[in-house]
């Protein structure tokens, strides 16, 4: 990995050519510089363009399974091709219980777990799974409610974290690569 305040246009092509995997052009954050060190280690491409912050960037989420629990088939739709366009592999659930016996089944990366759905609402889905299944499967709440109390109860059920509705896309992206990718 060459680090260096040198950024002048062509250098990360004579980098490449002189066997350096990746580049990095300071000031570097320690995200970033753990970013491109992850991705480098984990690419499987053979004679790739050289690894950079924008390319980590754009490999943290491939591969991710994704389990969206959103009983809204129209935010089902956006949920599936915002994820699709990151590179992750994305499942729905319409309601929390089916969430529930989608984990029990499956090992996923992250849930998005909708607070408002029929049969069983996310926020009793988040104590069960907790309680009875994984205690480290990140799981984020989806939702049009946005009070201080609302945050309040997606933590205390367990959540790790909250995306508002409608989603952005930098938003989802950014709770992709914060909570995604478990070390084990």
């Amino acid at each position: 990995v060459a680090a260096t305040s040198d950024v002048r246009v062509g250098l990360s092509a004579e980098l490449s050519r002189v066997g350096f995997d990746a580049f990095l052009p300071k000031p570097i954050t320690k995200r970033e510089f753990v970013s491109v060190l992850k991705t480098v280690l984990g690419d499987k491409r053979s004679g790739g363009q050289i690894i950079t912050r924008h390319t980590a960037s754009e490999f943290a989420c491939k591969g991710l399974k994704v389990l969206v629990a959103e009983d809204n088939p129209f935010n089902q739709k956006l949920m599936m091709m915002r994820l699709k366009s990151f590179g992750c592999e994305a499942e729905f659930a319409d309601n929390g219980a089916e969430a529930v016996e989608k984990v029990k089944a499956k090992s996923y990366d992250l849930c998005l777990m909708d607070l408002q759905m029929p049969v069983m609402g996310g926020l009793q889905a988040t104590e069960m799974i907790r309680r009875e299944l994984s205690k480290d499967l990140p799981i984020i709440a989806l939702t049009a409610a946005v009070l201080e109390e609302d945050r309040e109860k997606c933590t205390a059920a367990g959540m790790n974290g909250f995306l508002g509705k409608p989603v952005k896309a930098q938003e989802l992206k950014d709770i992709l690569i914060k909570c995604g990718r478990r070390e084990g």
